[in-house]
């Protein structure tokens, strides 16, 4: 059988090849197209890991580098029933050299692990693919990989290695073993050999395999194993589902007639060595060759008969002999082995030069040890010490070894100190015991209540210590409690185990207990008119925190309780953040005293014909009015009499206790007077047929005026507070007339005034046509008064003007010129009309 196959096949013993979702039984992986390897569902999250939020499904599997170099790989999880991807997470830690002992090496992982952070990669992404690589790895070392299954849907992981100069080995995952060499003797004549995976397959189906002896097919087979009878090599191949590698393994077969023998003589121990130790199995492989020693077993048994149960450190004091029995089946061989041993006695000495005792030191951690020097005599060139505590250092000069330092660990320390150079080197033992300082006492303090005064614990409490409190008094219960404090008193704590103390604690106390408010004292003040009862907390401090039930009311500044409902019944209490007092007596208020309504005036305006007037709408006759200024009275019903026109009063009542409110003010306005006629007159006394007749109205302001248009229906305008009013009218008739008929500012008076606005066609020609056929050859507007015509070309250039113009252009510029046909803007300003503007054409051809 091949060395690697055995070594794999005893590290993996321990390990589970199912899917597991523990480190201790984590399955064998490997990149390719082993696999896939199923994921784990319905397993809960151990919490979170490094990169990893939560771990929830974890599955573990382990893998061995099969060729060195950077490895490149693609960690990939589909869903079984679809194929589609789902989510995977993973944490993969590395290297190892051993799978043993594995799952208590992992960062963040393993309880109590220390070592350095021995991550590789780590991603908690939500892809379905993640990548990652392996830098430097090394053929035989181990990697742990923690995938996770965050969806929790049943499905499949897949590695494929995508770069790298590396390679995994599959070995662990599709390798077959056929255990040790056969060597058989006596009447033995076949020998059954049995293939074994080294891991289950991961898919269903049935493997087959091709047995060979020394290369050459001898048949296939459906099971794993097969009976032989032929020497040789013999090799099983097997392809098994899942694993596209062919595996293979090999034995050697040996049917013999006695048990193999190779005398080498006796051994001899190293010279000078007085009780020398002696690796017996060391020299198997030459004793039985050219056989595995795997294939025999093999007993030692000392010179009294006595099996030896550790053959591979075999500790002898002189010249003996040992006997070895070789078992192979129902044979075996029984040969003598003679030990020679050449003990020479010691040329050397080493003794102790420093002070007696500073052989056994017990001390604190942190604290140097007390040097320890030996001498030595005869040949010795130095001396070399096994054992210590690290942090120590030892020097060797002129014959003297010096040992000092300061301790880093803690613990006891067995050292011995050997000279070196001698036929015999001699030695000296001792022992370092190095104490752990006590952890310094954290100190939980609880804050004094209502009841009770303060405590203090020892947070980290600790039954093997003893704690000294300064000052004196207090001491440690169960629990960490401590007793005996003094209230106020600052302390300090620290605890001794015997050998070392801790340092001092930070100071602490316990605070008295905590106030409690006096009960709140209620006083009532009677309402009045202008306010209802009012409650003041007669004992109220500053600072404290008043509670009412029923919750609502307030304190202010000065004790005074705001927001009370009256005739509700209260109850308060006081409190100072941390304590409450007792409860108040309860108490609530009346209401203020009536007051009568404040009265409602209604005034009348004036008429045309009498003052206005005023009067009490909610008058009560039981009430006393009182007027300012003080002339007015009231009378039946609320009427008013004896107020100055023009003169503003204000009113109140009293029921023989209250004032009412003061009434808003009021005043009796003087009677009305006719108002004054208006004038009327109009903006153009001529306008064009489609343009806006303006007439101009003015008079007193806000008089109402009524008018007609050309005898048409009533119709009315307000004057502005300015006393003006414009009436437009837009009509093709070639008059329009407007006729007053009445103003009225809350009075009436008849108008007869009229004014009228004479209506023009006002045509403008479209164009001319100067060819001295004397039909339109010029610009006509006698029939119109104008102030000025402007004629402009296309480019807003000015052509021609012309001052009280009739009918003078004919298509020429200022200077005579004749202008080219075309469109011209002209502007014509009227001397009784609004301006015109627009366009008109040139055209000299003749029909």
């Amino acid at each position: 059988m091949k060395l690697l196959y055995k070594i794999i096949f005893l590290l993996s013993f321990s390990f589970s090849f199912g899917q597991s979702s523990t480190c201790e039984n984590a399955a064998a992986m490997c990149s390719g197209n082993q696999g896939p390897f199923n994921n784990t569902t319905g397993v809960a999250s151990f919490g979170s890991l490094g990169c990893l939020g939560s771990t929830p499904n974890p599955a573990w599997f382990y893998m061995q580098v099969g060729t060195s170099g950077n490895m490149n790989f693609q960690l990939s999880q589909i869903r079984t029933s679809n194929g589609l991807g789902i989510d995977v997470d993973f944490i993969l830690w590395g290297p190892f050299n051993s799978l043993s002992g594995i799952c208590n090496n992992l960062a963040l992982y393993s309880p109590g692990y220390t070592g350095a952070n021995n991550v590789v990669a780590c991603s908690y992404s939500s892809d379905p693919i993640e990548n990652f690589t392996i830098p430097n790895a090394v053929s035989g070392q181990y990697y742990m990989l923690l995938v996770t299954n965050f969806s929790g849907q049943v499905g499949t992981y897949t590695l494929n290695q995508t770069g790298g100069t590396g390679a995994l080995s599959c070995d662990i995952v599709c390798g077959v073993n056929l255990g040790p060499d056969r060597i058989l003797c006596g009447a033995a004549t076949n020998v059954t050999l049995t293939a074994t995976f080294l891991q289950a397959p991961s898919l269903p189906g049935s493997p087959i395999y091709s047995w060979f002896l020394n290369g050459v097919l001898q048949y296939t087979t459906p099971t794993n194993t097969t009976t032989v009878n032929q020497n040789g090599t013999w090799t099983v191949s097997v392809t098994r589902p899942g694993c596209s590698d062919l595996a293979t393994d090999d034995v050697v077969v040996n049917i013999i007639g006695v048990v193999p023998f190779n005398d080498l003589g006796p051994i001899n121990a190293p010279p000078g060595a007085c009780n020398p130790t002696i690796d017996l199995t060391s020299y198997e492989a030459a004793w039985v060759a050219p056989y595995d020693p795997a294939s025999f077993t093999i007993v030692y048994y000392d010179e009294n008969a006595n099996v030896i149960t550790n053959p591979s450190a075999y500790t002898v004091a002189s010249s003996t002999s040992v006997f070895l029995e070789i078992n192979a089946g129902p044979c075996n061989v029984r040969e003598q082995i003679n030990i020679i041993v050449s003990c020479v006695p010691p040329t050397c000495t080493i003794d102790l030069a420093s002070a007696a005792g500073t052989t056994n030191q017990v001390l604190c951690q942190g604290l140097p040890i007390e040097n320890i020097v030996y001498t030595t005599t005869g040949s010795a060139t130095g001396a070399t010490v096994t054992g210590l505590p690290s942090g120590l250092t030892s020097v060797y000069n002129a014959n003297t070894f010096t040992i000092s330092g300061t301790p880093t660990q803690t613990g006891t320390f067995n050292y011995t100190v050997t000279t070196v150079g001698c036929s015999v080197n001699a030695s000296r033992n001792g022992t370092i015991t190095v104490v752990a300082v006590p952890v310094t006492p954290t100190i939980v303090s609880n804050a004094p209540t209502c009841l009770a005064s303060g405590t203090s614990t020892v947070f980290n409490y600790d039954t093997g210590v003893t704690y000294v409190f300064n000052p004196g008094g207090p001491s440690v219960g169960a629990g960490g409690v401590i007793s005996g404090m003094v209230t106020g008193t600052n302390y300090t704590v620290l605890a001794n185990n015997g050998t070392c103390s801790s340092a001092p604690s930070v100071a602490f106390n316990n605070a008295a207990q905590l106030s409690i408010p006096n009960t709140p004292i209620i006083i009532i003040a009677t309402a009045t008119c202008l306010s209802s009862e009012v409650a003041r907390i007669d004992n109220y401090v500053t600072g404290l925190q008043y509670i009412f039930s029923p919750t609502g009311p307030t304190v202010n500044a000065s004790g005074v309780i705001l927001g009370m409902n009256v005739g509700t019944n209260y109850e308060v209490t006081a409190s100072n953040g941390s304590c409450s007092s007792p409860v108040s007596a309860p108490f609530s208020i009346n209401a203020m005293l009536a007051a009568p309504d404040r009265p409602t005036i209604i005034s009348v305006a004036p008429t045309c014909l009498a003052d206005g007037t005023s009067r009490i709408s909610n008058y009560d006759s039981s009430l006393v009015y009182t007027f300012s200024p003080n002339d007015a009275t009231v009378g039946a019903g609320g009427v008013i009499s004896g107020m100055v026109t023009g003169t503003t009063y204000t009113v109140f009542s009293y029921n023989g206790t209250c004032n009412s409110a003061t009434s808003l003010s009021f005043v009796n306005n003087e009677q009305l007077s006719s108002p004054i006629a208006p004038t009327l007159s109009v903006v153009n006394a001529t306008v064009c047929s489609g343009e806006r007749a303006i007439f101009q109205i003015n008079g007193a302001a806000n008089n109402v005026i009524t008018y007609s248009i050309n005898g048409g229906s009533d119709q009315t305008v307000t004057l502005t507070a300015a006393g003006v009013a414009t009436v437009e009218v837009v009509s093709s008739t070639t008059l329009v007339s407007i006729e007053l008929l009445n103003i009225s500012n809350g009075c009436s008076l008849a108008l007869s005034d009229v004014a009228s606005v004479t209506v023009q066609p006002c045509s403008i020609p479209k164009g001319i046509s100067p060819n001295g056929d004397n039909l339109n050859d010029e610009l006509d507007l006698s029939f119109y008064n104008i102030e000025k015509l402007e004629i402009f070309n296309r480019y807003g250039s000015k052509v021609y003007s012309k001052s009280n113009y009739e009918n003078e252009w004919h298509g020429q510029s200022d200077n005579g010129n004749e202008l080219p046909d075309g469109t011209y803007y002209y502007v014509i300003d009227f001397t009784d009309i609004e301006t015109k503007t627009g366009w008109i054409y040139i055209n000299r051809e003749r029909k």
